[in-house]
């Protein structure tokens, strides 16, 4: 029910759900499944700095949501804020991104204002729709 508020997709619209800092990408499974419930094609990128949990993500999304388009990034989002990571998407793509569970935790406020600022600052010069979800648990900064 939630996953279905924050798609407010298009139906007849490619929809990407991109997984910033991925994981094993089991918090975004019930996005990409309501994604694929509601949408013609849905491609899942998980995103990632670790190779071993992006393989762990295809593995999962492969068996489990093989109607998934899979296109796995080993890297930083970081590569997500620049235009060129998103000059191969189809006119009528929309695109949610996630950015989940104690990573956003773990950074201060000025830094997650200014990681937000810079997503939207790119989204506006795609020619697509954009939006960012944030789960932050709350978790004590460090920096």
């Amino acid at each position: 029910e939630k996953a279905a508020l924050i798609l407010d997709v298009n139906k007849t619209a490619h929809h990407w759900v991109l997984d910033l800092g991925s994981g094993s990408g089991w918090m975004c499974r019930d996005i990409v499944a309501e994604a694929l419930r509601l949408c013609e094609s849905v491609t899942y990128t998980p995103l990632d700095t670790a190779l071993e949990a992006v393989n762990t993500a295809k593995e999962m999304y492969g068996l489990e949501l093989p109607a998934a388009k899979l296109l796995p990034h080993v890297g930083s989002w970081d590569d997500a804020m620049q235009t060129s990571f998103y000059k191969d998407l189809p006119q009528d793509t929309e695109i949610t991104a996630t950015f989940m569970g104690t990573t956003a935790g773990n950074f201060s406020d000025d830094y997650m204002v200014s990681f937000i600022e810079g997503f939207l600052a790119t989204w506006d010069k795609l020619p697509f729709p954009a939006k960012l979800v944030l789960w932050v648990d709350g978790a004590p900064s460090d920096l």
